[in-house]
């Protein structure tokens, strides 16, 4: 018989600062404590998903041309799904005088 691995699955919509979807952004998950990465892109809607991850503290980052990433921190449990909606700040560029 064969163990099953516990895992859960995060997905949610990458948004500008108005809330507004950013479709094709890169998405990266990060396991804080083993340092396993998965990635992925959002899509037309700003949506993404990361199914079947292992549990445990993750970090959450979005990045598209245009944009700063806006990390967010979660922790995933036994049969969980969590939404998580992952946050960019438009990049400025400061103009010295």
């Amino acid at each position: 018989m064969l163990a099953q691995t516990p895992t859960g699955r995060i997905s949610g919509r990458v948004v500008d600062p108005s809330g507004a979807p950013v479709p094709n952004a890169a998405v990266e998950a990060r396991h804080l404590d083993t340092g396993l990465t998965r990635a992925t892109r959002s899509d037309a809607l700003g949506d993404y998903s990361f199914p079947a991850l292992p549990l445990g503290p993750w970090r959450l980052a979005a990045t598209a041309p245009g944009f700063r990433p806006a990390p967010e921190s979660v922790r995933l449990e036994l049969g969980r799904h969590l939404r998580v909606d992952v946050p960019l700040t438009l990049e400025v560029d400061v103009v010295e005088v």
